[in-house]
């Protein structure tokens, strides 16, 4: 799992090309992906080997499924998944330094950051992140934002933050 962060940066954007019934999993907190024992392959004796090599990593193929969706959930602000990591998928999300989250996708929904998961100590394993951009432009209903202070406390490396709460009406009535 580790491996996944040593190399080329992965980025996740633009939930609105999702299929409905991903963006329905991103609601429920479910995985968006399958697991990796089901994913396609070019070789069959390239996926066992594949396979192999994350079934003697700590935690196997449980974990590298747990990091990869937690990866992918933590773009679209989805932070439920965090506190359940464990073996190798924790020590792969600390090496993650820069994250860019996007709440757009459930703007229309977003009332309480905590129906996603933040403020229950899910940012302890980013705990040396350094650089973290926050967009929640247009969610209406957004009404607070306690859940995020109680989380920002929890990166100490923390160098560049970037909030975007533009058109956000329910927080600014509360101000």
């Amino acid at each position: 799992v580790g491996a996944a962060l040593e190399g080329v940066p992965v980025r996740f954007r633009s939930a609105l090309g999702m299929k409905r019934q991903k963006m329905e999993a991103l609601r429920r907190g479910e995985p968006v992906l399958p697991p990796v024992r089901h994913c396609q392959c070019t070789s069959p004796l390239d996926k066992a080997r594949i396979l192999g090599e994350i079934d003697a990593m700590e935690g196997g193929q449980q974990a590298y499924d747990d990091f990869v969706n937690a990866m992918v959930e933590l773009n679209f602000g989805r932070c439920a998944r965090l506190a359940q990591l464990s073996g190798s998928a924790v020590a792969a999300l600390a090496h993650l330094r820069q994250l860019e989250m996007d709440f757009r996708w459930c703007r229309d929904s977003l009332a309480d950051l905590a129906s996603l998961g933040l403020g229950g100590g899910g940012f302890r394993a980013l705990r040396h992140l350094q650089g973290l951009s926050m967009n929640f432009s247009n969610c209406r209903k957004l009404s607070g934002a306690d859940a995020l202070g109680r989380e920002l406390p929890l990166l100490p490396g923390l160098a560049k933050l970037e909030l975007n709460f533009h058109s956000c009406k329910a927080l600014a009535e509360v101000a």
